[in-house]
């Protein structure tokens, strides 16, 4: 035998490392030994090939692995790098713009970003990095509150003020490129007022760098220096005001911050109200849409951008006096920083259209900076190019609704998300060829009850807080089914799952309701669907009417019959895997009671997919008495999920554990009535199940509920624009204490403060952190969540109130305590 030969000793690593209950893929060990050894014809290797069947029996049929064991493996951080850059699109500095640029008329661009619109989303500097408190801005900085030791806004003397509590607060930002030679040294200027322990020990990058005292009764100002230079991309600042007082009750604040600013100049520098002035300039700017920017002054957004995006300047004036220079800088990962426009500004300096379209794709970081005199910055934006389509009042109109939630279903299970798959769902191909499917759609959580409020209610889970499994809705909290019902809509609901009931407040504004569960009634498909398709035939010609099913075969345990999962493992099986007690085996596997090899895996797959594609079978009940009886001509029907499943994707199973993409990645399949003829088929937008709800009721042509957060996806079926730009996509666990963002191919997953970023262009599995490097999408992301947790979705910026319900319980009782254990809910 040669011991040099590859496959033999691939397989001979894979069993030894199989022993020691780690199964790694067979083309990985091949992949990390083969580049030191000469390949021989394997044809000609017969040894090996004797040698290579013995190994192969005895991996498959006696070897144990962890949890982890089919988790995919990290990638190299210089191998993603080098996919990033393949992946977005040319190099910046190979774009050139035409000179003279053009100009623009209103009618060629639909408007997709006004900046003066979006000043929450800027970062101010004048004379340095200016962090305003007390406004919705300063949570791009604190995460939105979450963990980082803020209590919230005050308002002293009309002047808006941050609290932070007695402990420790963290505060991040971010350094330009061409700024990080200028604050090779500088100082720290905090403005506010001192609050019981009114001292606090700052910190700079895990530096300390000084202690600050500010007086308890009237606002002041202090700096304290620094002289290290700043970090490439994120920093942090931690003040730190001692250990809690056990003699105060609850959270008490330790200081109230009016303003930060990192600047350049020493501590010893005059300290004056300029800052505060300059900021407050950024709230006028919202207000009347002018910007008077100083020599120096800048304006940063991090932006994810559309293809053929435009930047457009509409009006931009000198100063009295002056003669300035409005730059116009773009930062990508991986790029040297771009002039794109650099241009002194006249009295004509107007209309002008700068094409970023070799950008789009890109994560970016846009500053308008001006140099040599002061400017009136009045009006600039994003543009596309604009396409034909209807006007919203021209838009036809549905007269009913069916929601169709499909219990656990993995996007990547059907052919319209994964061409590869293997799972038969011909009814949904088909459905997904009538209707506009949704590329990019997310669930708020990994698991049903939250996920399931925010569907029905087009409220974020931090917003409608039923987020735990004693949650309630809150009576005050309206549903889409009393909102339809109100509305004269007949409602009906047929629900599968038991935390969907009224124990937890769902059977609420139904003239209908059936919780199979609740009832002891079985759950399958086959009778869920049978009952609806009754109904809708009795019932669905009375009134407009809205039906809502809600199916759980895809969800443990897996039991479909075995000619549905029989074609997906073929092979004879003697493990632990069998159908009907899956739920309990997959609470042994969490609590690591039981190891499962590769064997158990594709046998508790198939039991999945086999339910996947019988459950398709039952839906085309429901769609052929629909289509037999006229429904089809005027009803809206969405098919989506609550969440999905993992099976060591990421080394768990099951679901509610992680936000992962085969968790919170989700189809999202619309059908129009017959009567709407003008729909784009596919959509690779983020969307959320939170616009649901608002897309319903555009298409109904009713109004919503009032304070919802979803957005209405009717621009983009219509094949306009959507008009929440920039769009991201959020889930959360609060008790795990993960958050996820995810804005077009970039995403990160918070757990507690600590991020992990993942393109998931080049790494859909997300095995490979981005690392420190990728500046520019780590803030993007971090600027959306933080703005994203404070309420922004519900503020709409700097305007309206957020309204954050308080968490209500039910009581569970013993009935419904069994189902929740069945479905592996509740592990005792």
């Amino acid at each position: 035998m040669d011991a040099n030969d590859p496959l033999l000793l691939a397989y001979i690593l894979i069993y030894t490392d199989s022993r020691e209950g780690v199964a790694l893929r067979i083309e990985e060990k091949v992949r990390n030994h083969a580049a030191t050894m000469t390949l021989k014809p394997i044809l000609g290797s017969w040894h090996s090939l004797v040698i290579l069947a013995v190994f192969t029996l005895c991996f498959f049929q006696d070897s144990r692995c962890e949890k982890t064991a089919t988790a995919a493996l990290p990638r190299d951080p210089a191998d993603i790098a080098k996919d990033v850059s393949r992946a977005h699109g040319m190099p910046m500095e190979a774009h050139s713009l035409p000179d003279p640029l053009p100009r623009w008329r209103r009618g060629e661009y639909e408007t997709i970003f006004v900046f003066h619109e979006n000043t929450h989303r800027a970062h101010f500097r004048s004379g340095g990095l200016i962090i305003d408190f007390g406004s919705t801005g300063r949570h791009k900085h604190t995460l939105g509150d979450e963990k980082s030791g803020f209590l919230g806004d005050c308002k002293i003397d009309q002047r808006g003020y941050s609290s932070i509590q007695q402990g420790s607060a963290r505060i991040l930002f971010d350094t330009l490129p061409d700024e990080l030679d200028e604050l090779s040294k500088g100082s720290i200027v905090i403005s506010g007022i001192g609050k019981g322990q009114n001292k606090a020990h700052v910190h700079l990058n895990d530096s300390w760098i000084g202690n600050i005292a500010l007086d308890e009764t009237t606002p002041s100002t202090v700096a304290i220096g620094f002289n290290e230079p700043l970090l490439k991309g994120q920093n942090e600042l931690h003040l730190h005001c001692g250990n809690r007082d056990a003699k105060q009750e609850g959270d008490a604040p330790c200081l109230l911050l009016d303003y930060l600013k990192i600047s350049p100049d020493p501590p010893e520098s005059p300290l004056s109200e300029t800052s505060r002035d300059r900021e407050d300039a950024m709230h006028q700017w919202r207000q009347s849409g002018i910007l008077e920017l100083a020599d120096g002054d800048s304006v940063t957004y991090n932006l994810p951008l559309p293809d053929r995006t435009h930047l457009l300047i509409e009006d931009v004036s000198p100063m009295l006096g002056d003669a300035p220079t409005l730059e116009v800088m773009v930062f990508a990962d991986g790029e040297d920083q771009q002039m794109v426009i650099s241009r002194q500004v006249s009295a004509s300096t107007k209309n002008l259209a700068i094409p970023l379209d070799h950008l789009g794709g890109r994560a970016v970081s846009i500053t308008l900076r001006v140099t040599g005199g002061s400017i009136a910055l009045k009006h600039i934006e994003l543009a596309v190019p604009r396409q034909e389509t209807l006007a919203a009042t021209e838009w036809p109109r549905a007269t009913n609704f069916i929601l169709v939630v499909i219990d656990t279903l993995r996007a990547d299970r059907l052919r319209l998300y994964n061409r590869k798959t293997r799972v038969r769902t011909p009814i949904i191909d088909r459905l997904g060829r009538q209707a506009i499917v949704f590329e990019r759609a997310s669930a708020q959580a990994s698991w049903t009850k939250p996920s399931v409020a925010t569907l029905l209610t087009g409220l974020f889970p931090k917003t409608h807080n039923v987020q735990r499994h004693r949650s309630k809705l809150p009576q005050a909290m309206p549903l889409v089914s009393e909102h339809l019902q109100g509305l004269d809509f007949v409602t009906a609901g047929f629900v599968a799952n038991g935390y969907i009931s009224g124990e937890f407040g769902f059977a609420r504004g139904w003239d209908h309701w059936i919780n199979y569960g609740k009832q002891k009634k079985p759950n399958h498909a086959y009778r869920v669907f049978s009952d609806a398709a009754k109904w809708l035939a009795a019932h669905g010609r009375e009134k407009p009417f809205f039906l809502y099913v809600h199916t759980v075969d895809p969800h443990a345990p897996y039991a479909p019959p075995r000619t549905y999962w029989q074609p997906y493992d073929t092979r004879p099986y003697r493990g632990e895997v069998r159908p009907r007690f899956t739920a309990e085996l997959l609470k042994r596997i969490k609590g690591n009671e039981i190891m499962t090899s590769r064997r158990d895996l594709r046998r508790l797959e198939a039991l999945y997919d086999g339910e996947v594609s019988y459950h398709d079978t039952q839906l085309a009940k429901l769609i052929n008495a629909m289509e037999t009886q006229g429904f089809d001509k005027n009803t809206l029907l969405i098919v989506t999920a609550d969440h999905g499943e993992e099976f060591f994707d990421h080394g768990g199973v099951g679901h509610s554990h992680s936000l992962f993409e085969e968790l919170i990645h989700v189809p999202l399949i619309v059908r129009l009535p017959k009567t709407m003829q003008r729909a784009r088929q596919r959509s690779p937008v983020d969307v959320q199940l939170v616009d649901v709800l608002p897309t319903a009721c555009d298409i109904l042509g009713v109004p919503c509920p009032k304070h919802i957060e979803g957005q209405s996806l009717m621009p983009l079926i219509m094949g306009g624009q959507f008009h929440g730009y920039p769009r991201a996509s959020f889930a959360e666990l609060p008790d795990l204490k993960l958050h996820s963002v995810r804005m077009g191919d970039f995403k990160a997953i918070y757990k507690h403060l600590s991020p992990t970023h993942y393109d998931l262009a080049v790494d859909g599995k997300e095995t490979t952190d981005l690392g420190p490097e990728s500046h520019v999408i780590r803030a993007m992301l971090r600027d959306a969540l933080g703005l994203h947790l404070s309420g922004d979705s519900a503020l709409k910026g700097e305007t309206g109130h957020y309204q954050k319900y308080l968490e209500e319980h039910g009581p569970i009782s013993d009935e419904m305590t069994v189902q929740l254990r069945s479905l592996g809910y509740i592990v005792d």
